[in-house]
Parts: structure tokens; C-alpha cells; sequence
């Protein structure tokens, strides 16, 4: 098994995505007072909990394949701008599925939470490779 730097970027971005989505939605629904709370969660708590998760897990990558030196702009790109990046759009997303959610319509985060979730099994189907 091959652990790279874009696969573990990948698939923990996108399991800050599906937590973001779920911390969103859950504190727009439950505790509509509490979306400022549940805000500060997905924008701060979760990518920083999977940064240190990445930090961790950088030690078992095999090949360094995160492109820093192609461009001016690419060098902003790091694996923790994706997380960051990630773990916001989902989070608003979900504050807004929550919204209708809150509503009685379950359907909305579940029609969001269907392609990240298809993704995410991707990319540990990825790793998982030989």
C-alpha cells in the first residue's frame, strides 16, 4: 500500500468536509441558537483537530507528491488550505441543510452528504491499492 501526500490530504479534506457537514447541519436544526457555536467548531476545531491528524500520519507517507514548487500560487496550495477550504464549504453547506432540515425536509443533507460520502469511500479505496 502506497500512502501519499494527495491521497492522505484527500482523504482526510474530505472527512472534515462530511464532520463540517454534519456539525453544520445538526446545530442549525437542534440548537438554531447555537449556530455560532457550531460555526466556530467547523471553522476552527475540525481543521485543526485534521491537520494534527495529517502531521501525525505524514511520517507513514511513502512518496511526497504535494505540488508546492510548480507556481507562484502553489505554494499558498498546502495540504492544510485544503482542510481548511474543505471543512468550511461544508460546514455552511450544512448550516444551510440544517435550515431545512430544522424545517421537517431530511432530504437536503442527505442529497449532500451523498457525494462527499461516495467520495471519501474513493479515496480509502485509493490507499488501500497495492
Amino acid at each position: 500500500m502506497v500512502l501519499t501526500q494527495f491521497t492522505l490530504a484527500l482523504c482526510l479534506s474530505l472527512t472534515s468536509a462530511i464532520v463540517s457537514v454534519v456539525i453544520g447541519a445538526v446545530g442549525r436544526r437542534n440548537f438554531s441558537n447555537a449556530t455560532i457555536f457550531s460555526a466556530i467548531i467547523f471553522c476552527a476545531v475540525v481543521p485543526v483537530a485534521m491537520h494534527f491528524i495529517y502531521l501525525f500520519l505524514e511520517v507513514y507517507v511513502t512518496i511526497l507528491d504535494w505540488p508546492i514548487d510548480a507556481g507562484s500560487f502553489l505554494s499558498l496550495w498546502t495540504p492544510l488550505a485544503a482542510i481548511l477550504i474543505a471543512s468550511w464549504l461544508g460546514g455552511f453547506l450544512g448550516v444551510i441543510s440544517g435550515k431545512y432540515w430544522g424545517e421537517g425536509d431530511r432530504s437536503c443533507v442527505q442529497c449532500l452528504l451523498g457525494p462527499i460520502v461516495i467520495l471519501f469511500m474513493i479515496s480509502i479505496v485509493i490507499l488501500a491499492l497495492p
